[in-house]
């Protein structure tokens, strides 16, 4: 009962009729609210810290650091699936310690993390979810949670602009210093997808409208380029359209002027394509290794697709379903273009993998 307050925010209509048999009309109090003594006219919930505003009938909550009330956004729930995969090989040493493979980190829902840090995520749309390749562990094992916790401080809808400083703020408390050690992450919420790099690292990101067939892969309908700003960084946004898929990679590593569109639209995108996402990466990787760049590599992928008309579509990790077309964005470095090397000792694939402890 004392989360009646949200279905109120959005269906304000199925609480009409009863405002109207008890008598309140417009001067109904939301459930779990008391009077403040200090603000005529304002009503607190103690349990989730909102305010509620008579004369507006908004909720508010309370941003500490601005000392200002502000107006409480209610996360939506998208029809979209998330579809994610990783792979990651050790240097190809001939002789001497081989550097390891860099760390991938993929999380199909970011709000079951929230839950588990005890982080409030009901502002933030849905599907939740990340990519992430990076040369450091600890950075690797450390930016989820500092993501989440930032994200969990506005309560308001975070705006395009400001979601692509989070996570770059994000990153730089996760690297300790600001864009020393490559690193690429795409971070899904709803119906959008920001993304940050740095220098070593890259990411690419493609629109397509959603296609029935798996058999062909549509080519590109428009895409844009993005570059590296004063501070290092490399950040890009796109919003999801209905009927769209995004395709969303990730990597770190590679050889210095590799073919950007030729491995991604050759060669990863068609296994995404299918719901193969980790199919795609280890193919990818294969790919690069077979050119002659003996780096460590990483590489992680995901699609964001409409959900089936049938059967359950939750974020999910591995899966066929209704693919894709595009458009698209992109940065310049490891796999999908100039790359720089990983750091690692030899060996097999390494992992980050975050899923266990979230179950």
């Amino acid at each position: 009962g004392k989360d009646l307050w949200k279905l109120k925010i959005h269906n304000p209509a199925l609480f009409r009729d009863k405002e109207k048999g008890a008598g309140a009309g417009p001067d109904m109090i939301p459930p779990g609210f008391e009077a403040m003594s200090d603000k005529p006219g304002w009503f607190y919930n103690r349990a989730d810290k909102i305010f509620f505003v008579m004369a507006t009938r908004k909720f508010l909550w309370l941003d500490e650091e601005a000392g200002q009330h502000k107006e409480i956004y209610e996360g939506q729930t998208f029809p979209l699936v998330f579809t994610g995969g990783a792979a990651s090989l050790a240097e190809d040493a001939e002789k001497g310690k081989a550097r390891p493979a860099p760390k991938t980190v993929v999380i199909p829902d970011l709000h079951r993390v929230a839950a588990a840090l005890k982080a409030d995520w009901a502002h933030i749309d849905k599907p939740s979810a990340m990519l992430g390749v990076f040369d450091d562990e600890v950075a690797a094992r450390g930016f989820h949670e500092k993501l989440v916790r930032r994200l969990a401080v506005n309560r308001s809808r975070w705006s395009d602009a400001a979601l692509s400083l989070a996570l770059k703020a994000a990153l730089e408390d996760a690297n300790g210093q600001a864009a020393s050690k490559p690193a690429a992450i795409v971070v899904l919420t709803g119906h959008r997808a920001a993304a940050v790099s740095t220098h070593g690292a890259a990411f690419q990101l493609t629109l397509r409208p959603a296609q029935a067939s798996t058999a062909t892969l549509c080519p590109p309908s428009s895409s844009t380029s993005v570059k590296p700003d004063a501070s290092g960084f490399t950040s890009g946004l796109f919003t999801v359209a209905e009927q769209e898929a995004l395709f969303a990679a990730a990597s770190v590593g590679g050889p210095k002027p590799g073919p950007a569109q030729e491995l991604f639209e050759g060669t990863l995108a068609p296994q995404l394509l299918k719901g193969w996402a980790r199919t795609g990466s280890i193919t990818a990787l294969k790919a690069v290794r077979k050119g002659g760049c003996k780096d460590p590599l990483a590489l992680a992928c995901a699609r964001l697709s409409p959900a089936p008309l049938t059967g359950s579509g939750s974020s999910t990790s591995s899966s066929s379903e209704a693919p894709a077309k595009r458009q698209k964005l992109g940065s310049a470095s490891p796999i999908f273009a100039a790359g720089t090397a990983g750091a690692g000792s030899g060996g097999k694939a390494d992992q980050v993998r975050l899923r266990q402890g979230l179950i």
